[in-house]
């Protein structure tokens, strides 16, 4: 994967808007979904309709949680994912994982605090959602709400 950290300078908004782009060079995964972005960001930023790739809300989820686990460095991004993707009403298809992965992830979630949150989140949302999201209170919210989702998962 491939991710660039960027300010676009749009003089219609006058101002700029923190953004990240991914590109993976992974091959085709069956479960991505090739379709138009959201119509909201397309009006949002007076763009042409993109077409891309992405995973569906429940293969993302469980990407997300896997990458929760595993990672060598936890990201505070991974549980802003996950936490946006429970709200999205995501899904796991797979309904038991091992008791050791499950306690890892919440270990490394409880980890993780609001400077790292702050740094690697809030800095890149647009500033309406950089008011709310820029609080510690906000912050230990989420972190409870993807440690008892990954407590209550069966293994």
């Amino acid at each position: 994967t491939q991710r660039w950290k960027l300010a676009l300078s749009l003089t219609s908004v006058g101002r700029e808007i923190p953004t990240k782009i991914e590109f993976s060079r992974r091959s085709v995964i069956s479960e991505s979904c090739f379709e138009p972005i959201d119509s909201e960001v397309i009006n949002q930023y007076r763009l042409y309709p993109i077409l891309t790739s992405h995973y569906p809300k429940d293969s993302a989820l469980a990407q997300k949680i896997i990458a929760l686990i595993n990672r060598g460095i936890s990201q505070a991004r991974d549980i802003f994912d996950i936490d946006l993707l429970l709200k999205a009403d995501a899904q796991l298809r797979e309904l038991s994982w091992p008791k050791e992965d499950l306690e890892k992830g919440q270990e490394n979630a409880a980890s993780l605090g609001f400077d790292k949150f702050k740094g690697q989140v809030v800095a890149y949302l647009v500033p309406k959602y950089q008011e709310y999201f820029d609080n510690p209170d906000i912050w230990r919210e989420m972190v409870q709400r993807v440690t008892s989702y990954l407590h209550g998962i069966k293994s």
